[in-house]
């Protein structure tokens, strides 16, 4: 009696989930706003590397306090590669900086005593970094590692241009 039961009822209950669906459907449509897409525009070249140009000598007395900021730094010396994508220089009172040249700036292969401007972020050190710079090949030597580390700060550069040894930024250190 049950089996016979449940055999009549079998249709009548497709036919009710096949219109429950069809509610929920129509239901949603009619309630639900459009999605909207955000379209990225890409930024020009200028854009992109518009960034407060400070001295060398202001910048090394405030770096510590820029973590996050974009700046732009002239004249700035290789003093040796620690890595394919990093190197150290030198800031006006001998104090060694940790320089990481991201993708967007080439692929430059510097060597020490080059002179460059660069347009990048300042960002925190840390063991996470240096974890993923191991990682991406940014750094390949243990000894490197240790030497990147020693830092509170070190800067990403996106754009890097190459200048003569001789030339000197302008405005010298008196910059802002």
């Amino acid at each position: 009696m049950a089996q016979q039961t449940s055999e009549k009822l079998r249709f009548p209950l497709m036919i009710l989930a096949a219109l429950s669906i069809a509610g929920f459907v129509w239901w949603l449509s009619v309630f639900t706003e459009p999605t909207q897409f955000a379209v990225a525009q890409e930024e020009n070249a200028e854009e992109a590397n518009a960034a407060p140009s400070l001295a060398l000598g202001t910048f090394e007395q405030r770096a510590g306090e820029m973590v996050g900021s974009r700046v732009r730094l002239e004249g700035m010396e290789v003093a040796t590669s620690i890595g394919p994508r990093a190197f150290l220089t030198s800031l006006p009172e001998g104090t060694p900086y940790v320089v990481r040249l991201m993708p967007a700036a080439g692929d430059l292969l510097v060597t020490g005593g080059e002179v460059m401007d660069l347009v990048g972020t300042v960002r925190a050190m840390s063991d996470d970094v240096l974890d993923a710079w191991e990682a991406e090949g940014v750094i390949t030597d243990p000894t490197a590692r240790d030497i990147a580390g020693f830092g509170a700060t070190f800067l990403e550069a996106e754009a890097v241009t190459l200048r003569a040894a001789t030339e000197t930024p302008p405005g010298g250190d008196d910059d802002l």
